[in-house]
């Protein structure tokens, strides 16, 4: 099995300066969709920086009205540049309401997002299509070497 016919890879946070404060991602309808996997990258940290990712759920598709969802995940505190690069994940299956956002927690010092991924994943209707934010997608079968 492959997963890119699948799933589908949406791009709901791009690059961002150093700053701090909540960062909030695409809104995601879920109709059909049963889970999704959120994977926020990260380029630096101020040393004492404090990172977490959480997910917002609504009725609407309004960021206005998003409740957050009990559970985080959290980057270790920066020290030393040990956030350069990395990413931390978090996994929302079968949410309670149609509409998801996830959003990117910075307090204490600046943090740069390189970006935030959304897998969706086990969806009524597949294949899935490409999103806008996804410029090409290929599968490689048996691949030979060049």
């Amino acid at each position: 099995m492959n997963i890119s016919k699948n799933v589908k890879s949406i791009v709901v946070f791009q690059a961002a300066a150093a700053s701090t404060g909540t960062k909030k991602g695409i809104i995601l309808d879920m109709q059909g969709v049963q889970g999704v996997q959120f994977i926020a990258v990260l380029t630096s940290a101020v040393d004492g920086s404090v990172v977490k990712l959480q997910v917002a759920q609504s009725d609407t598709n309004s960021t206005g009205t998003m409740n957050v969802l009990t559970g985080t995940v959290d980057a270790p505190v920066a020290a030393s540049g040990n956030l350069a690069g990395k990413a931390i994940i978090l996994d929302v299956y079968k949410p309670l309401k149609r509409y998801i956002e996830p959003q990117l927690v910075i307090t204490t010092q600046n943090a740069v997002i390189s970006c935030i991924i959304a897998i969706m994943y086990e969806s009524k209707m597949s294949p899935q299509e490409l999103h806008d934010s996804v410029l090409s997608e290929a599968l490689l079968i048996s691949p030979e070497e060049v």
